[in-house]
């Protein structure tokens, strides 16, 4: 199989899936009852625009019959948020980040898709003001626990490439996948949307057309083509273009082998707030992984 250059420039995100993202949001917005009232014509009457650097995303608009839904979107937020520490997953990624949302949203007045990440995109909640928040500070990963859990998936496919486990059974075991869902779309030609990483390409309009962003395109055998988004907001802009920068920074540095750019886009990271701490913390990194890394890095 072949594929057209252009698949070269674009990567899978885990957070959204298109279908399942609007109904979710259908339902919070009250437009139905529940996931399984969608249909094509509700799809096609909520008009619901999502974009952002991966895992950083936002809701830009959410309209329904030309209808602002946004506002009833953040309440069912609230709401959830207000009993989401009296039981289920309390974990790292998973702990008020409904109230989180509802206090993004408050701010910047759009609401946070992936909030499991956005809340480590900004620097409000690592626990460094001085003031008593509504929402404590972020808790350490489980790392332990998420060792274990990588030990199990490796297992898993170890499994089925010794045939352990038969290769029959791997959709029975594994169900649908973000990624093979959208080869079978490209190769079948079935004309489905997905949310994927890709260059901007005027979707943002003001925005670079090369900003690697996560937006819902149209994916075939040439490549992905996002959909119209608008203009990104003023203040989750300047937010987006800090982790842009980051990322282009560390890109370069790896490119040109220079511990200067390196550095300059660890201080540029948003999350950090010490340049001796960053220092220190290149210092520990880059002898830990010495033996893996090019000569020019030792």
């Amino acid at each position: 199989m072949r594929f057209a250059p252009e698949l070269k420039s674009f990567a899978l995100c885990d957070s959204l899936h298109m279908p399942h993202v609007k109904k979710r949001y259908a339902v919070r917005a009250g437009v139905v009852t529940d996931q399984e009232s969608y249909t094509p014509d509700i799809d096609s009457r909520f008009d619901m625009r999502i974009a952002g650097v991966n895992h950083f995303t936002w809701m830009l608009k959410a309209e329904f019959d030309g209808e602002n839904v946004m506002p009833k979107i953040a309440e069912s937020i609230r709401e959830q948020a207000a009993t989401e520490d009296t039981g289920g997953d309390v974990g790292a990624k998973a702990i008020f980040n409904n109230a989180i949302a509802h206090q993004l949203y408050e701010a910047f007045g759009y609401v946070p898709v992936c909030v499991s990440h956005t809340k480590e995109y900004v620097s409000f909640y690592q626990g460094h003001g001085v003031l008593e928040e509504i929402v404590p500070p972020l808790k350490i990963w489980e790392t332990e626990a998420r060792y274990d859990r990588h030990e199990a998936m490796w297992n898993q496919v170890d499994d089925f490439v010794t045939r352990k486990v038969p290769i029959g059974q791997f959709m029975e075991v594994m169900g649908p996948d973000h990624a093979t869902d959208i080869i079978e779309n490209m190769v079948g030609n079935l004309g489905q949307p997905f949310y994927v990483n890709s260059p901007n390409r005027g979707a943002v309009t003001n925005m670079s057309d090369d900003a690697f962003l996560e937006l819902l395109c149209d994916v075939d055998m040439n490549g992905p083509v996002p959909r119209p988004v608008g203009e990104m907001p003023r203040g989750i802009r300047g937010m987006q273009e800090v982790v842009l920068d980051t990322h282009e920074l560390t890109a370069e540095a790896v490119a040109k082998c220079d511990y200067g750019l390196l550095r300059r886009a660890m201080l540029t990271d948003p999350l950090v707030n010490s340049i001796a701490d960053a220092d220190a913390i290149l210092k520990e990194l880059l002898e830990h992984e010495k033996e893996v890394l090019p000569e020019c890095w030792r």
